[in-house]
């Protein structure tokens, strides 16, 4: 730990540059900061100083009273914050870059090095990385001095690369190819339902964080996106949510499907209340209908959902595999908990901890109950290579450790606040906390960050 006198001469230091540099600057400029016209969408963003220097409102940490029955570790409340503060500084060193062509853009590198195998090597980011991005940022404001230069160059980077189908819609991967980022030609320019979704609830965040008045009218973009998701990732004969904009309803094969990693119901929740939409509380009604159907159906005993599940007749089962050919990605782990489903424990649970809404708590409980006897009570024993929906693993070749498997049972944990699950969550924490974020993965370390700062305390409702 460094010195605090050092420490707090540099702080006075950086404070007085900032107020000089603030005071050069107004002087500098007009009264009203000229702006620039958003060929997108037809908007005006300011893109001078009342991007950097307007005050964070809920400002890191928020410290919020989370619903009855919910529990944090038992650790002080500094030391949380304080991981999670160093969490974010390690991750954003990582992984926040800035646009190498174009100023005033930033966007979230997941695939360093190639780190993902299925895609091209000069892949640079995915909707889902920028929508995990923008709620990062939105949630760190007041620690991260730059949150709001980052966000508004994560909009535009978003604005950059609409979905071909939608203009709305962020298309799904973008390459850095011939001195340019461009969207993928090659099934990059769909959308992403989930990278819909996080952006979207990211700017509701934002406007709450910054106001609509200072650059970017966060709350009037944000119901451009939640309109345009009812309108292309909503199945509009059952109200579930589909796997992005590309996916016809009436397609026999993808039309009936949903990703269960998507079970976003406080987001859902929150686009009701931002629209008066009266279709959101349809798609939570068939969201909880599809968990349900799934976990009594195929998961009672471990409460572990499938990649992907797909309606056939009036109830949603788990995807198999079509002419020996993967449903989408994976020909055993589109069906069992993989990947994708490694979210779920974080997503659900959220919901409960925000809400207090019961319905999915017994659910979380039996996915409480199954980890912690599975894992004997361990976290490093969670085994990171998926698992088949009866507990069995999948890929059980001796111990296998990833944070994307381990960091969301942190979350759930939060919902029971039994003796043996307190142990439990005080177990969880000490072990995400203290994987090396530069030996884990983008997608482990991004699902811990946004994991902890739930676990922590600091996640509070854009509502």
């Amino acid at each position: 730990m460094k010195p605090k006198k050092p420490f707090m001469l540099m702080l006075c230091s950086a404070l007085l540059l900032q107020t000089l540099v603030f005071s050069a600057i107004s002087s500098a400029q007009p009264t009203t900061p000229p702006s620039v016209t958003d060929a997108v969408d037809g908007q005006h963003a300011h893109e001078q100083n009342i991007d950097t220097f307007a005050a964070a409102q809920r400002a890191f940490p928020q410290h919020v009273t989370y619903s009855n029955g919910i529990i944090k570790p038992s650790v002080s409340q500094s030391k949380l914050d304080q991981e999670v503060r160093r969490l974010y500084n390690e991750w954003k060193a990582k992984y926040v870059k800035a646009h190498p062509y174009k100023s005033g853009r930033y966007f979230v590198h997941y695939n360093q090095n190639g780190e993902s195998t299925k895609d091209p090597l000069d892949a640079v980011t995915v909707s889902e990385a920028h929508g995990y991005g923008m709620i990062a940022t939105a949630y760190l404001a007041g620690h991260d001095a730059d949150a709001k230069k980052i966000f508004d160059g994560m909009y535009r980077f978003y604005r950059d690369h609409p979905s071909t189908i939608h203009p709305d819609l962020m298309a799904w991967q973008q390459v850095d190819r011939n001195g340019a980022i461009i969207t993928n030609p090659k099934n990059g320019g769909s959308s992403a339902t989930d990278g819909d979704m996080d952006i979207a609830y990211a700017l509701l965040l934002a406007e709450k964080q910054w106001g609509n008045n200072t650059g970017i009218n966060y709350g009037a973009q944000a119901k451009k996106i939640i309109n345009a998701i009812m309108l292309k990732d909503v199945n509009h004969t059952y109200y579930h949510l589909k796997l992005g904009n590309w996916v016809q309803d009436s397609d026999p094969k993808y039309g009936p499907g949903t990703r269960t990693s998507d079970f976003m119901l406080h987001h859902l929740k929150v686009f009701q209340t931002v629209t008066g939409d009266s279709r959101w509380n349809q798609v939570i009604t068939t969201t909880h209908a599809a968990r349900e159907n799934l976990y009594y159906g195929y998961a009672a005993k471990t409460g572990l959902l499938p990649d992907f599940g797909t309606r056939n007749g009036q109830y949603y089962e788990p995807v198999k595999p079509i002419a020996g050919k993967p449903y989408l990605e994976n020909i055993v782990g589109d069906g069992i908990y993989y990947y994708n489903a490694a979210r779920i424990p974080w997503r659900i649970a959220t919901d409960v901890i925000l809400t207090g809404d019961t319905r999915s708590k017994f659910h979380l409980t039996t996915l409480n109950n199954w980890i912690r006897t599975e894992a004997k009570n361990n976290p490093a024993n969670i085994h990171g290579g998926g698992f088949y929906l009866d507990g069995t693993k999948y890929m059980n070749s001796g111990t296998y450790y990833d944070l994307t498997f381990t960091a969301p049972f942190a979350v759930s944990a939060m919902t029971d606040n039994n003796t043996a699950n307190k142990e439990w969550l005080d177990k969880l924490w000490t072990n995400i906390t203290a994987q090396p974020t530069n030996q884990a993965s983008y997608f482990g370390n991004t699902i811990r960050l946004l994991s902890v700062i739930v676990v922590s305390g600091n996640w509070w409702s854009p509502n």
